[in-house]
């Protein structure tokens, strides 16, 4: 499961302990740093994808585990939005897809 918050400035709000963990965090480790720490190049595609959108089902997102490995989920869940800026976090469940996505590191 995941529950992940961004504030106004797309700074990580919250973010539940057994998904920071998996990424390779604590959570306090990730309260505060820019979202892009997880999210690296793709925050923008991740929430012009989740812009549209009440419910979101099987939503391909790519995130960075703490060691610059790359991994590639299915979401399924909603996205929390603000009226004024847009998406600012996630709920629902997240699915590890694809065998080859964790070998790949970003440049």
């Amino acid at each position: 499961n995941i529950l992940l918050l961004l504030d106004g400035k797309d700074k990580i709000y919250k973010i539940n302990k057994s998904f920071a963990g998996y990424l390779g965090y604590f959570e306090q480790d990730l309260i505060g740093r820019d979202a892009e720490t997880i999210f690296g190049n793709n925050l923008d595609e991740f929430k012009f994808n989740t812009s549209g959108n009440k419910r979101i089902e099987n939503l391909g997102i790519r995130m960075l585990k703490k060691n610059d490995v790359k991994v590639t989920f299915s979401f399924t869940g909603s996205a929390i939005k603000s009226e004024s800026r847009g998406v600012k976090g996630l709920v629902g469940v997240l699915k590890k897809t694809g065998k080859n996505d964790a070998e790949k590191r970003y440049p």
